[in-house]
């Protein structure tokens, strides 16, 4: 794989970088340049070096098993780190990901001079993020250097790029909201995801593409926070975590893992007593058409339904409308996707609530779901990775995005 030297374009209020990409796969349909598109605002914030598009793209190169050259600038530490981020890859999952050659045209750091040192954290307005954001504002964080003067808010991963009037209504929600808090909100809208949707899970690789879009804006952000999805015990394979995440630092942009030391369980006990989260907490795949609503129903949706209901808070939040039913319960069981720890963890949470009519329904739901998960298991061991694709592609075809760029 080559990622060729990015370039900067202007073009109708919005700057873009952007960089050719080139793989020797012809068994995916994959995008031949990948994109981050700011305001034109931004434009002075973005160093041209290929720190970004090195750090969205190694897991690709790595899955595809084709050597990844970076034919522009790269930061020294971040060229160092990609190659033990690498390595946590095949720890993980060698029969995956291949301990690909890393080759760099120019290492070169970015002047401490041009940085601003702004204190930024990925921001999605979910559990874990709006965790990380409540721990970093001044009256919860004695040290000042490390207080959040910004929050990232990207268009194209669980806002898809297709969902642009979604994203736009909920930028908006959410930077009224931050500016009360002394935050500002900023915005990035990029084709990442595309290079890896059907190809791998996205679980697997959104880490690289989410420090990416903190890394184009090194010039303004000197310490980026990204929120943990699980505990600091678990090693569960996933594209965050406090064993890659600072990796992709680079001299003047500290990448931090934050949050592992409570699940969303205990995320949500603090939640529960905080007004601006009874506002924003979003975590839909499918939000109201016209609100900032949760529509309730879909998995994540249920999830953490469920969570504030065993904590007798559900009520306090805005953003859900739909109040707890058994009949969820019957749902889960009968028809969503397989996730047997997170239920496990859900039926104990029950348990220690004394919600036992919760909790019995969840466990039988974790049995059933790790069965699911065993035959899925076995069918991805069964077919070959692009004979997996095309019938992902053939199965989902309803889910396909395409590049508004056309590039």
């Amino acid at each position: 794989m080559i990622i060729h030297t990015p370039e900067i374009i202007h073009e109708a209020g919005r700057v873009r970088a952007q960089a050719r990409v080139e793989t020797r796969s012809a068994d995916y349909d994959l995008p031949t340049t990948l994109w981050f598109s700011f305001p034109e605002s931004y434009q002075d914030y973005l160093s041209g070096s290929s720190n970004a598009f090195a750090a969205s793209l190694l897991v690709l190169a790595a899955y595809l098993g084709e050597t990844l050259e970076v034919r522009g600038r790269v930061s020294p530490r971040l060229a160092y780190g990609l190659l033990e981020y690498r390595n946590v890859y095949h720890s993980w999952l060698p029969r995956l990901f291949q301990p690909v050659e890393l080759k760099f045209g120019s290492l070169e750091a970015l002047p401490d001079a041009q940085s601003q040192g702004k204190v930024a954290s990925a921001f999605s307005g979910g559990v874990d993020s709006l965790y990380t954001l409540w721990a970093h504002l001044p009256e919860n964080q004695p040290v000042s250097s490390a207080v959040l003067t910004h929050a990232l808010f990207v268009h194209g991963f669980d806002f898809r790029l297709s969902r642009g009037e979604a994203y736009q209504r909920f930028y908006q929600h959410y930077t009224q909201a931050l500016a009360g808090l002394g935050i500002q909100l900023l915005t990035v809208s990029t084709n990442a995801l595309l290079f890896y949707q059907f190809v791998m899970k996205w679980e697997y690789a959104h880490g690289g593409p989410l420090v990416g879009t903190g890394l184009c804006l090194e010039k303004l952000i000197g310490r980026f926070y990204i929120s943990s999805a699980y505990k600091y015990t678990v090693t569960t394979p996933t594209g965050t975590s406090s064993l890659l995440d600072h990796w992709l630092s680079t001299e003047t942009t500290e990448v931090i893992h934050f949050g592992g030391a409570k699940n969303k369980y205990g995320k949500l006990q603090t939640h529960g007593n905080w007004p601006v989260a009874h506002e924003l907490l979003h975590v839909c795949v499918n939000p109201d058409k016209e609100g900032v609503q949760n529509c309730g129903v879909c998995r994540k949706c249920e999830l953490t339904r469920l969570r504030l209901e065993v904590l007798g808070v559900l009520e306090r939040f805005k953003t859900f409308t739909r109040p707890f039913s058994y009949r969820d319960l019957l749902r889960m069981v009968l028809v969503e996707d397989p996730s047997p720890d997170t239920e496990f963890h859900i039926a104990r949470e029950a348990f220690q609530a004394r919600r036992l009519d919760i909790a019995l329904p969840i466990l039988i739901l974790s049995l059933l779901h790790t069965l699911q998960c065993w035959l899925a298991d076995l069918l991805n061991a069964l077919l070959s990775k692009d004979r997996m694709y095309r019938l992902k592609r053939r199965v989902y075809a309803e889910r396909i995005e395409s590049d508004p760029l056309n590039r």
